[in-house]
């Protein structure tokens, strides 16, 4: 394990560091690193793409951005969420006032984990303030504290107590069952109609019995996500699917999709999944034998 204390003018970092080789085909959850990071005002993120998964927690101070819909989020302390960093362009967009102090850990992207989260959370990747900020804590501090000891890295123990933080933040969301009536009717529709290319707000809104701008505020209320992201993250799957288990042209896959051009979910499915639908294909092909 790799200690590392970085400090600049914009940040403070205590950094753990995963170097046990790396297996490209690990059959779990690995993790990259931990770090404890005190961000200060004037600082501002990097948009680069990385190959990991991020779990962040905020310990103290927050932040505010403008995310990729023009809202403007607000995190405090007790905030938990989990970010696709190989899908980060055209997200956030800081507005950064204060200092900022945070857990995370980055997980490597394999297709064990996607699964895992996918599973999980099926509403889509988290952001949600915490009803129980210490069990979530106490997660992120296992896992710097097992990343700690001496000797050979145990890549199973960590990948464990990951499994563990990600079960606990997956029972601290709201189930289903709590969900009000109009985004339960939403939910339905949508399930039923997301292939369809002319599927819009205003009609899901209609059958919710609601109005768009309430229909965007329970999405993001009970499940911390929109109403496009969620219709698109319905299509990605369903595409991934039928790139991996069939032979049919990627224009035929966008169609059944909900995709009026093939060119539009080509850009769509590199900018969610990190990689062009044929080249999809060819990587989930040794799968299928």
């Amino acid at each position: 394990m790799k200690r590392r204390h970085s400090a600049t003018e914009d940040y403070q970092e205590d950094y753990l560091l995963n170097n046990s080789e790396y297996e490209p085909g690990f059959p779990g959850i690995r993790l990259h690193s931990f770090c404890h990071s005190r961000i200060h005002p004037r600082w501002r993120p990097i948009d680069i793409s990385r190959p990991y998964i991020m779990l962040s927690m905020i310990i103290s101070g927050g932040e505010n951005y403008l995310n990729a819909d023009g809202d403007r989020v607000r995190r405090e302390p007790d905030s938990f969420s989990i970010h696709d960093l190989n899908n980060t362009r055209g997200g956030k967009i800081y507005l950064q006032k204060e200092m900022l102090e945070r857990y995370f850990v980055l997980l490597e992207v394999n297709r064990f984990l996607r699964d895992l989260l996918q599973s999980m959370f099926p509403a889509g990747l988290p952001q949600f303030h915490s009803p129980h900020p210490e069990r979530l804590r106490r997660g992120f501090e296992d896992i710097r504290r097992a990343m700690r000891k001496k000797g050979e890295t145990d890549n199973a123990l960590l990948g464990g107590l990951v499994f563990r933080l990600l079960s606990e933040a997956a029972g601290q969301l709201a189930p289903p069952s709590r969900l009000p009536a109009p985004l339960t009717a939403a939910l339905h529709h949508i399930e039923n109609r997301f292939t369809s290319p002319e599927l819009t707000r205003r009609e899901i809104a209609a059958v919710a019995g609601v109005s768009t701008v309430v229909l965007g505020k329970l999405f993001r209320t009970h499940l911390q996500t929109t109403v496009n992201h969620y219709v698109v993250r319905l299509r990605m799957e369903k595409a991934k699917k039928l790139l991996a288990q069939t032979r049919l042209p990627v224009a035929e896959i966008a169609a059944m999709c909900g995709f009026a051009q093939s060119c539009y979910f080509s850009k769509v499915f590199c900018r969610q999944t990190g990689s062009l639908p044929r080249a999809y294909r060819i990587q989930a092909e040794p799968a299928e034998h």
